[in-house]
């Protein structure tokens, strides 16, 4: 199978993050778009700067521009519809941080199982940002 496992980048559209990035500039963000059984939603890990994670207004900005994501149209798989704001920056012992300095995402998702869970949770908690 060719690489990407035969899927094509282009629709996962990830310069609509673009907005919030700029926004906030010290935020790291991870747009994942899980398979099954979440095939039809993206949801964010955001890695704040420090304290942010319990900031109103922080989640608030972030509820916006994921409104503004969905607003630009396209499918929902080009947008996210929740988000977790991590209260642990990424941890270069865990291999989370690459020597170039690069988020592994992979890493982070291995890591971050429970909160990746806790992200498409029915009925979500109180953490989750919904859109």
């Amino acid at each position: 199978m060719p690489g990407g496992m035969g899927l094509r980048l282009k629709y996962g559209q990830p310069m609509h993050v673009d907005d919030v990035a700029a926004d906030f500039p010290n935020l790291t963000i991870i747009a994942a778009h899980p398979g099954w059984p979440w095939s039809d939603e993206v949801g964010f890990l955001i890695f704040p700067n420090e304290g942010a994670s319990r900031d109103p207004h922080v989640r608030e900005r972030l509820r916006e521009g994921m409104a503004l994501l969905r607003d630009d149209g396209g499918g929902s798989s080009t947008y996210p519809t929740r988000a977790i704001v991590l209260e642990e920056p990424p941890s270069i012992d865990s291999g989370e941080i690459t020597d170039k300095g690069y988020i592994n995402q992979r890493a982070v998702l291995e890591r971050r199982t429970a909160i990746v869970e806790r992200l498409y949770a029915e009925p979500p908690e109180h953490d989750v940002i919904l859109l």
